[in-house]
This record gives C-alpha cells, structure tokens and sequence, in this order.
C-alpha cells in the first residue's frame, strides 16, 4: 500500500473539479432519437398539376439544373421528372458546410422562381438525411367554427410566424390549406365569335393588375430621399372592376372582359386532400434545426401554440397528431432503465465475486467520473445524444470497467501499476477497431459518427483514469488482499484448474495441426464467391474455367465445398447480410396506399381512400389516421395505435382485415405496409429480366435512338415484352397511355388550315383551368385563373362537334384521328446528362441471354455518335459497395495487427489474436444466422465492441507472459499457464459483466431495432472470444514440443 501523498489529493481534487463541471453541462446536451446529422446533398421538389414530365423538365428541371450546377462544392447533379412533379438532388462534397450551401441553393431559386411557370408550386429545398426524409417534432390539427379559407388565414399569418421565430425552429409547414380564387369563366363560343384568344385575356389582366416600376419623381415633403418611385398598374387601395377590364383581339377591336366572362371569388376545384380521422382540417407540421435538443424545443413550440390558442378558445380547437418529445423522452426513458438495471447487476457481480465494498466503491466512483468528465467533451465537440451514442457509451462502459479492473486488480495483487502497456494497448486497439466504420457507406457512416465520438473521447478519459486516479483512490481506499482461508482455497481451485488446463495443452500440442484448420474451417473460406467463369482469354483464365468453372464442379461438387469450407462467414454473408436493411426505432404505423393507372382523377382517388377511412373509424384501438392525397392517381392512409395495443398483435390483425377490405374495392392497385410482410395488388408492368441503358445529351435524339434500336432488338425471336422505359428499376413506370391527334397534312395544305389554329380551337374546348397571375386583397395573396364554363370534352365531342377555326366551322373527323398510345416516360437525368431504358425479356438460358445483351450494347455504342452512348445495368456497383464490408474487416483487422505488432514488439503474437478475434466473430456470425435476426446499425457496433473485448482479453494475457518470462526461469507452458491464471479472473469479469449488462436489451427488447442486434450480435462474441481465448490461443503462441 502506498503512502497517502499531496499529489493523490490534488489527482482526486482535479478530477472531482471536472466531473463538477460536467455535469453543470448535462442539461445542455443535444438530445435526439436519431442523428441530426445531415448528407452532403439537397433536394429541390416541384410540382406543376397536369404538366407532362416533356414540358416539365423543359420548363423547370431543365433551368433548376442549370442554376444549381454552377454553385461552388457542387459534385454531382441528377433529376427526376414525372407528370405534374420532379425533384432535382444536389450532391456537395462532403467538406461544403449544408448550412450555407442550403442557403444559396434557396437564393438561387426565390430569384428564378419569377422566370418560372405561374402555377408551380414553390420549390421545397430539403437537406438530405440518413435514413428517411427530416422528422417532423410536432404535428398539429386545427379545426372549429371558421371556414378553411379563414384557418388558413390564421394559420399562415399568426401561428407561422411566431413558430417560425423559435430558436430551434428550422421550419413550418401547413397541410390542407385551402385559399380563395378569383376564377374567371369564359364562354368558348362567344371567344370563337369575337375571334378572342386565350392568351388575349390573359395579357389583358396582367397589364391591368400588374405594376412596374419605371423611374422616381422629386418629392416636396420631408422624405430623407426627396424621391418617390413611380410605378404603373392598379393602385393597391383599390379593387379592379372586373367586367371594365379591357381585352384587344387578334383583329385590334377592343373587348370589355364583362361581356365575354363571369369572375367568380370562391374556392378552386381540390388537387390535394388532407384530412385527420375522416375530418377536413389544417395541418401545422413543426421541423427542429440541426443539433436541437427536441425535447426543450418542443417544450417551447407546446407553449407558444397554447399562448396563440387562448385568444381564439371560442372559434379554433387543436388536436396534438404527433408529438416526438413524448416518444424520445420515453425511448431515452427506456434506455436509461435498461442501463441502470444493467450497471446495477454488473456492480452486484463485482461485489460478489471480489466480496470487498471498496473495490465496488472504487469501480462506481471512477465509472461516474468518467461519464461525467467525458461530458464536458460532448459539449466542446458537440456530440449529440441519441440511440448511437449511447450505444458507443455501453461500448465504453465496458472497456471503462475493463481498464479499471485491470488497475485494481493489479495493484491489489502486485502492488505497482506495471500494467499501463496492456490498458494503453486496449485502448488503442477499441479506438483502431472503430475505423471500420470508414468503409461503410455515407450513409451510415453520418449515423454512426457520433457513436465513434463517444467512444473515441471515453477511452482517453478511461485511461487517463485508471493510470492516475484510480492508484489515487487506492492510496484513501486501500483495497487489501483476501483473507488467508479464502486465499488458500482459491489457490488450491487454482493449481487443480492449472493441472487440468496443462494436460489439455499437452494434448493439444500433439494435433496442432488439427486444431488450426478447425480455426479456419470455423471462420470459412470465401469460396462461394468464386465466380461462375471467368471470361478472360488468358491461361490461369482458361485452368480456372476447366476446374472450378466446369459444369461437373458447378453441378456436383460446388455445394458440398461450399459447405464444408465456407464456415460461419457463407453462412452469414449468403443467407444474413443479404437480406439485411437498416431500421430506427418508431411508433408502430400501418400505411395504406391507393394508386390508380394513369387518367384516373384526384376525386376518384379520394373516393376510394373515404372508403377506407370509414372502415377504420370502427377500431377505437386506432388513436388516429391521416389521409394525405396529393397527386391525381396517388394517395394514403397513415394509421397510428394507441399506445396500449401499439406493440400487441392487433396491428397485424387489423392489417390483414385491411387488406381484405381494399381487395374487394376494385380499379386501383392497394398497398398496406408497416408491419409483418408487406402487401401489394399491383400488377408491375415496368420490370423487365434485361435493360439496356442508353445516355446523351439531347433527350428527343436519344429517344429516337432508343426507338430505332427497339426496333433491332426485338427482330430476335428470343426478345419478348420489350418497352422503352426511364429507369431499369422494379418499380420503374412505364410509358403512360395518353390520346394522340394525327392530322392529314395534304388536305390541311389544300383547304389552308394552320395546325397552330387547331390546337388554339382545341385549348377552349379543353375545360382546362390557366393561370394568370396573383392578386393582393386584405393582406392575402390570391390566384387569378381562367376556366371555361363547359366540362372536360369526350373523345366522341372532340372529334364529331363543329370546331371554329380559320373562320368556319368543321369536324375534326375529317382530317384527324385521334389514338391511345404510349409515351410520356418519367425522365431521368444525371449531371445533365439523359437516360432512356430498353427493357425486354430474353427466352433462353443465363449465359446465352448475357452474351446478346453485351453483343448488342457493344454494337450500339459502334454506331452512336460522340456525346451518346450505351451500358450494361449498374448492378455491379451495388454489389461492390455491399462485398466492401468483407474487405473492411480485412483492413481493420490489418491495421490492428499493425498496433499489437509496435505494442508487442513480435509478429506471431499479433497473428495469433487476429486469429482469436475472427473466433470471436463466428460467434457473431452464427448468432445473426442461428436466431435470424436482422443485422442492421447494432450488427456493426457488435463487431466494434467484440473486436476491442476479444483483443483486449488476449493482450492482457501475452503481455502478463512477457513479464513473467522475463523474471522467471520457467518453460513457456509453464509461464503461458501462470500468465492466463493470474489475468483469466478479471477477463472473466470483463466478459461476464458486459454480458450481464447487455442481457436487458435483450429481455426487454425482443426485435426492437439496433440494441436487439446489438446485444444479441456482442453476447455470442463474447462466448466465442472466451472460447477462443481457452481453446485456440495457447496453440497459436507456443512452440510445438520437441
């Protein structure tokens, strides 16, 4: 026992100082379920009713690209246009701050947003986050005796703006909103007399609303400028008269609006729905800023809204739809309990087994200063905490006991602290084993940062702790040795255990060999990733092919050596890996989704989804459902549980009677997901076994390449089914079904007739609404459209009804003949860049179907011209980026060989625990196949947590060899069997005490995403790091007797 010195008392008064700090910091912390963390890309959406994806993409995508593209940091750009929506994506590099690239993104288009077509809708500017789309923190309904027009009003003037002005606040945004129009009717016949056009009315309004600036004018008052602007258009005091409009026709006669059209001030014809249980409403969707502890700014948001409410208790109610806080504070809740019950069994281990107060005393106070100390860094390093990182904390609670039973046990039996390498050495490995989230991709890489933080800051601080203030507790709260009789008994265990041990290695000696290939037959071999062929005109090409590539091997042979060498890793990487997905904890949701073939109408849509509404207002387990339409053939049904069934078996009960419900309700394809496997009724028409992708630059040239080279494709006999497509993707539309006017040229050319004239006469009959331009009216700003008073036209109408056109009337039936065809494909876009598909099923084997896809793109890319070109599908991209883990464990695990190798001064050593922790790994392996669970983010802090336990357990029993080796004569059996009995109990301790800490993750978690699989993945780890530890490592480090 050391002397009580000045120095003990300053490390104890230092560390004390600090932890006092760290928790003055504790309510500062930034909490959050998940990472707030973002990916260095945006994505800019639109929509624009009825626009075909041609004219969308030339009128908007087309010019957002353009902008956009020349921004600084901008490293990639693609698109997406569809009929009547798109969505450009910008991708930044990963050093460009989102924040100010967000806000020039968002200049770039409020200035192009003028030059773009009246009825868009304003571009949403989203920055892009791992997993799904931003999470909203609250969600608010309004309802009450106003009309939606007037909670609109209130909605975007009062509750916006305060909301808005929070800090912690990024963004609010409001569903249902329904404003007023002023809708001008016209009557199609009276515009044909008058021989007044469209365009002419529309011209008219906008130079009678609008106002121009077009000089200043000296001012006599006491204005500071002495100027005031002058500008042209109506006074904004005063209200147009409608019917004194004036509108000039094509022939110069000037046309009061009045005597050609109606104005009307009412609500336009619905293109979105929004409703809660069945209910129109007014959705208030609050969005947190980056880094924000939720839970205070919710707390605020709850405030404000309550203040906002109290003046308008008589006319408005609210209803909370969705409220975040109370699901992170009760997840956080969860957690926190999981690991205090934990932290309480380890600590009641520790007593048991050491059966001394203070050596629990001393573990508790270090583990409480670690955390509180390692606070103070969060802060500075602005570490946000959530469901990751707290898994890196359990991580590090682990190797914080770890360290600190090491020094305990250390210096209670040695009474030095020559045990600083082994820590220091533990320490660096854990911290070495992280980078092996480098080489996930970005995406969890963004999730997993804050859990390398957490980790990376609490083993410093564990090191730094147990070498100087653990000594220091000692030197107040000496922990003495066990008690003689105790003593003598453990020794006694001790020496028959040894005995037993030293006859196994004995035995183990003789079949080395043996016991080696059992190590790598139990990992396995990556033979089932050996390819089919290789097609190569080369030697080692041509043996490969004759042997592992030959049809005996692939028919007879292959799976039995495949199953006797493949080992865990087949089975994890063929029947675990692949069928992985990554998942977040969540309310429990039911989805349902109505999507209807092209033509069909919002209402349509609408009424099928009030069907269903009305079907789930029967279940009063259902606390409530969201119905959200917001194109004309799609639209869904969100249902939320209350939380008394959320986790029973009702959810998948009522999704089953769901399913039979929609299947009864026929003309559109239903979709119910959420929970158990997924359903669906559609029939997709889009896939296709084989696609060939064609690029360019100009979209109408490519396309006709793609039709003339259909044509060439499907002259083979083998080719069926083919279409030309955008995107080769499962669930890619194909062309949409739409009505095609052909004309008679020579008899249009005889009797004079301008097809221009047509489509003109054709734009009247259409009963199409136009936009105008906007209109300000008590402080709101309003659309002016123009609508005619007759409905939509039949294809019957159009053909056969008189049409006025080049001063008479005819049928278009006498030099027309309109068709249903396909066209219109989704475009895909990428860095400006155009993407047509020809899908086609090909009738014959694999080999022979790939060998003409190849032929025929290598022929197509012969005759393209420069700028155009054609690829195979990028499937291989895919599969490299998932086969990029097996080379992360070969990195990872290299790049701890180099560590131990510096820290061990030897390369067979280092070897050899590389050897132990791929043990360790099987055991990971086998427990994600053997009991089927999903490997998602917690699989891979599995494999962090086991690879810094499993090294750490092996370093502390090679360096204990090399001391004793270095005072004792003995033989290296003998040294090897009294480093593992002086160093096996506290690796037992580690080992157990991290298991017991993870059991309530397990218990209380079944099937919850990350901690199931992280506590499921790190317990068979652990089994299989001391397995490892007992079997395998006194064969890899000593010598074969002679």
């Amino acid at each position: 026992m050391h002397k009580k010195t000045t120095s003990s008392f300053s490390i104890i008064m230092t560390v004390v100082l600090l932890a006092l700090l760290g928790s003055v910091f504790i309510t500062d912390l930034k909490l959050a379920l998940l990472p707030n963390r973002t990916l260095p890309s945006i994505t800019i959406s639109y929509s624009l009713p009825n626009a075909s994806a041609r004219v969308l993409e030339n009128s908007v995508t087309k010019k957002i690209e353009s902008v956009v593209e020349k921004m600084q940091g901008v490293a990639e750009t693609s698109s997406f246009t569809s009929k009547g929506h798109g969505h450009v994506k910008v991708k930044f590099d990963k050093e460009t701050p989102m924040d100010i690239a967000r806000f020039n993104v968002s200049t770039a288009i409020r200035e192009l947003y003028a030059k773009l077509p009246d009825n868009l809708s304003y571009p949403v500017i989203d920055v892009n986050k791992p997993g799904e789309d931003q999470k909203p923190l609250l969600n608010y309904v309004l309802f009450g005796r106003l009309s939606s027009p007037e909670l609109t009003h209130i909605a975007e003037q009062v509750f916006v703006p305060q909301i808005s002005q929070l800090e912690g606040v990024s963004h609010v945004e409001i569903y249902g909103k329904q404003k007023k129009e002023y809708i001008i009717e016209y009557e199609p016949r009276k515009l044909q007399n008058l021989n007044v056009e469209i365009a002419d009315i529309s011209e008219s309004i906008k130079n009678h609303l609008n106002s121009e600036y077009i000089g200043f004018a000296k001012n006599s008052s006491n204005q500071p400028t002495g100027r005031v602007p002058i500008k042209t258009g109506l006074n904004s005091n005063h209200f147009p008269e409608w019917a004194n409009i004036v509108v000039e026709n094509s022939n110069g006669y000037l046309i009061k609006l009045g005597q050609i059209a109606n104005v009307h001030f009412k609500l336009p014809p619905r293109n979105k729905y929004y409703r809660i249980n069945g209910l129109e409403t007014i959705g208030l969707t609050i969005y947190p800023v980056k880094n924000a502890n939720n839970i205070k700014v919710g707390s605020k948001v709850k405030r404000t809204i309550s203040k906002i409410l109290s003046k308008y208790d008589a006319t408005i109610s609210h209803q909370v739809v969705y409220d975040t806080t109370k699901f992170i504070k009760k997840e956080l809740n969860k957690i926190l309990w999981r690991t205090l019950i934990a932290l309480f069994s380890l600590l009641v281990f520790v007593l048991l087994l050491t059966r001394s107060f203070r050596y629990l005393l001393i573990i508790t106070i270090t583990l409480v200063a670690n955390l509180l100390v390692a606070i103070i860094f969060y802060q500075l390093l602005g570490v946000e905490i959530h469901i990751y990182s707290l898994a890196g904390i359990t991580i590090s609670l682990g190797v914080i006991i770890d360290n600190c039973i090491i020094m305990v046990d250390h210096i209670r039996h040695h009474q030095n602290r020559n045990v600083i390498l082994p820590i220091v050495a533990a320490s660096l490995t854990t911290i070495g084993a992280l980078s092996i989230i480098l080489f996930l991709n970005y995406e969890t890489q963004i999730s997993l940062i804050d859990f390398s933080y957490v980790i990376i800051i609490n083993l410093p601080v564990s090191l730094m702790l147990s070498l100087w203030f653990v000594p220091a507790l000692i030197d107040y709260l000496p922990v003495n040795k066990l008690k003689n009789n105790f003593v003598q008994k453990r020794y006694r265990t001790i020496i028959y255990i040894n005995r037993l041990y030293s006859n196994w290695i004995t035995v183990q000696n003789k079949s080395r060999g043996f016991f080696i290939v059992a190590l790598v037959v139990l990992f396995g071999l990556p033979v089932h990733k050996l390819p089919q062929k290789i097609e190569k005109d080369t030697g080692p090409a041509a043996l490969y092919n004759a042997t592992i590539g030959s049809n005996f091997y692939q028919a007879h042979l292959k799976e039995y050596v495949e199953l006797g060498l493949g080992g865990t890793y087949r089975l994890f990487s063929k029947y675990v890996f692949t069928d992985s997905y990554t998942s977040e904890p969540r309310k429990t949701v039911l989805s349902i989704h109505c999507e209807g073939k092209d033509g069909t109408t919002i209402q349509q849509i609408n009424k099928n989804l009030q069907l269903v509404e009305g079907f789930l207002s029967g279940f009063s387990e259902i606390e409530s459902f969201t119905t959200n339409i917001e194109r004309s053939n799609k639209g869904s049904v969100r249902v939320l549980f209350n939380e008394s069934v959320s986790k029973t078996s009702f959810p998948f009960q009522l999704k089953n009677k769901i399913i039979e419900f929609v299947d009864k309700i026929g003309g559109v394809d239903w979709g119910v997901v959420g929970v158990g496997r997924g359903f669906s009724n559609a029939i997709n028409e889009g896939y296709n076994s084989s696609n060939i992708y064609l690029y360019g630059y100009n979209y109408n040239d490519l396309y006709n390449y793609a039709m003339a080279y259909s044509e060439k494709i499907n002259q083979n006999r083998r080719v069926k089914d083919l279409k030309i497509k955008g995107s080769g993707s499962f669930f890619s539309d194909i062309s949409r079904k739409k009505w095609l006017m052909g004309f008679d040229a020579d008899y249009l050319s005889i009797i004079d007739f301008n097809i221009f004239n047509i489509y003109k006469a054709m734009q009247l009959k259409s009963g199409k609404m136009f936009p105008v331009t906007h209109i300000l009216k008590n402080g709101q700003l309003h659309k002016v459209s123009l609508k005619p008073t007759n409905e939509q036209s039949t294809i019957w109408e159009i053909q056969n009804k008189p049409v006025f056109t080049n001063n008479q009337y005819s049928k278009l039936s006498g030099y027309s003949t309109i068709n249903e065809k396909y066209v219109g494909h989704d475009i895909h876009k990428k860095n400006q860049q155009y993407q047509i598909v020809i899908g086609f099923n090909f009738a014959g084997t694999a080999m022979l179907e790939k060998k003409f896809v190849r032929e025929t793109v290598s022929h197509i890319n012969s005759e393209l011209p420069m700028g155009y070109k054609a690829d195979l599908p990028g499937y291989g991209s895919f599969f490299q980026k998932r086969s990029n883990y097996s080379w992360a464990i070969i990195v990872v695990l290299f790049l701890l060989f180099i560590i131990l190798s510096v820290l061990l001064e030897s390369i067979k050593k280092p070897i050899a625990i590389i050897a132990l922790t791929l043990v360790a790994f099987s055991g990971i392996f086998l427990t994600f196949y053997c009991f089927d669970i999903n490997f998602d983010q917690g699989g891979y802090a599995s494999f962090i947590l086991i690879a810094g336990i499993s090294i750490n357990a092996s370093l502390y029993i090679l360096n204990e060899f090399n001391v004793i080796a270095k005072t004792r004569n003995f033989d290296n059996k003998q040294i090897y069997i009294k480093a593992f009995s002086n160093k096996i109990i506290p690796i037992l301790l580690t080992v157990i005490s991290t298991i017991l800490a993870l059991l309530p993750f397990i218990i209380y978690v079944k099937e919850e995403p990350f901690w199931y699989a992280f506590a499921a993945g790190s317990i068979g780890g652990l089994v299989f790091s001391l397995i490892g530890i007992i079997v395998w490592l006194p064969v890899l480090v000593l010598k074969k007797p002679k």
